[in-house]
């Protein structure tokens, strides 16, 4: 997305159905605090990443959590946020070669060339690479590449032309 901030992002009633859960928020991402002191509410858009921050009313965090996703991911963030708790990654049998490894970078699915003609003898090996092979070449960025939604985010295309 071009916008420089999240504010200037607009969010729609149909964006915010997309996150609408039964959790006594109301919405994904959206959490009840008991701080003394605090905003009442917590937009945390992953929450094992942290950021966010704090809000009046649910639909405000609501608003923030929309807000990140579109910046994250652009107008096709819902087809990321459906697909968010699928592994981006996993490891098979092959009926006779051994483990392979497959990943979905920016939602296409890629087999991983390592090992033995691109086997690897354990399941363990081939676990052991793909960590590595995470590390090496995403980095800090696999949380944003590694995912089963179809979206671009133009990362990886920036990383092959320099």
């Amino acid at each position: 997305m071009s916008t420089s901030t999240l504010r200037d992002i607009p969010v729609t009633f149909a964006d915010l159905a997309v996150i609408r859960t039964r959790t006594d928020t109301g919405y994904h991402g959206v959490y009840a605090t008991r701080k003394p002191g605090q905003m009442p509410y917590r937009a945390k858009p992953f929450r094992k990443r942290g950021g966010g921050g704090y809000f009046p009313t649910p639909l405000e965090a609501a608003k923030y959590v929309v807000r990140w996703w579109k910046r994250a991911y652009g107008d096709d963030w819902r087809e990321v946020f459906r697909h968010r708790k699928e592994q981006p990654w996993m490891v098979r049998k092959s009926e006779a070669n051994g483990y392979y490894v497959v990943v979905w970078l920016e939602g296409e699915k890629t087999h991983l060339d390592g090992g033995q003609d691109g086997y690897f003898p354990t399941r363990i090996d081939a676990e052991r690479f793909l960590r590595r092979w995470i590390r090496r070449e995403l980095g800090l960025f696999a949380p944003v590449v590694l995912h089963r939604g179809r979206v671009q985010t133009g990362y990886l295309r920036q990383c092959r032309t320099r």
